[in-house]
C-alpha cells in the first residue's frame, strides 16, 4: 500500500479542498478536535463517482476507527487521522459517543484496519505536537504511507501559515522511506509553499489559495504552488 501505488506520483503533489455547505474534499470533521459538526460520508461517495484523482480524506476526530469502513465504502482511496488523542485520549474537547471513554487509540492497528480496507494510511500532527514527540512512538512514523504536517490549527480555512510548523517536516522528512509522502495543509499559497517545498514536503494542501481565485485563474493558482 503506497500513495504511488494509488496514483500520487507527481514530485509535488497540490491536493486542493472544496470548503463549502455541500463539498468538502480531502476534510472531515468532528466536534472532539474542531468546532464543526460530522460530516455525511454520502457526500464523499457523490464526489468519488465524479472524480478521475485519488480521494484522500483527513479525518480531525478523537475515534478514527469508526470512520475506516464507511469513507472506504464511499470510495476513499486514502485516510489521514490525527496523533494527537492517540498520545492523550482527551486530546479533544471530549470524548466521542462511541468512544465510551476509553483510551486512545494505537495508530498501528489502525493503519492495519486503513489498509486491509483498500486505503493508503496517513498521521496528521498538528502545530503544537512536536517532532520528537511522534518520532518517539516506536513504528508509528514507519507503518504510515503518508505524514501530514499541519501548518494551520484544524478546523477553519483561510488561517494564516505557521512557519515553525517547518522545523517538524524538516525533522520528519530524513525518517521518511522512498514511498512515503510528507504532506503539509494549511495557510499555503504561492508564497509560503515554497519554503515548504525547501523543507523536504512534497504534497501540499490548498483551499483558499486555489478556490479563492476566479475559476479561470486556478489552473495557474496550482502551478505557482507547485513550484
Amino acid at each position: 500500500h503506497t500513495l504511488r501505488a494509488a496514483g500520487v506520483t507527481a514530485p509535488i503533489q497540490v491536493l486542493g479542498a472544496v470548503l463549502d455547505e455541500e463539498l468538502e474534499l480531502a476534510l472531515a470533521a468532528d466536534a472532539q478536535l474542531t468546532v464543526h459538526a460530522p460530516r455525511d460520508v454520502k457526500r464523499y461517495a457523490a464526489l468519488a463517482r465524479h472524480r478521475e484523482r485519488p480521494l484522500d480524506v483527513h479525518v480531525m476526530v478523537t475515534d478514527p476507527i469508526q470512520y475506516v469502513k464507511p469513507f472506504a465504502a464511499s470510495g476513499a482511496n486514502h485516510l489521514t487521522f490525527h496523533v494527537e488523542p492517540a498520545l492523550d485520549p482527551l486530546a479533544g474537547a471530549g470524548m466521542s459517543p462511541l468512544s465510551g471513554g476509553g483510551a486512545g487509540y494505537d495508530p498501528l492497528e489502525l493503519v492495519e484496519e486503513i489498509h486491509a480496507a483498500g486505503m493508503t494510511a496517513g498521521l496528521a500532527i498538528n502545530p503544537g505536537t512536536s517532532a520528537e514527540t511522534v518520532l518517539a512512538q516506536p513504528g508509528w512514523v514507519e507503518a504510515m504511507d503518508l505524514i501530514l504536517v499541519m501548518s494551520v490549527w484544524p478546523g477553519f480555512s483561510g488561517q494564516a501559515f505557521i512557519p515553525e510548523v517547518l522545523a517538524t517536516a524538516k525533522a520528519i522528512k530524513p525518517k521518511l522511506g522512498p514511498n512515503q509522502r510528507l504532506e503539509m495543509d494549511g495557510g499555503l499559497g504561492p508564497e509560503t509553499a515554497i519554503p515548504a517545498r525547501e523543507a523536504g514536503v512534497d504534497v501540499l494542501v490548498a483551499a483558499s489559495a486555489v478556490f479563492g481565485q476566479p475559476p479561470s485563474e486556478r489552473a495557474e493558482a496550482i502551478r505557482a504552488i507547485r513550484g
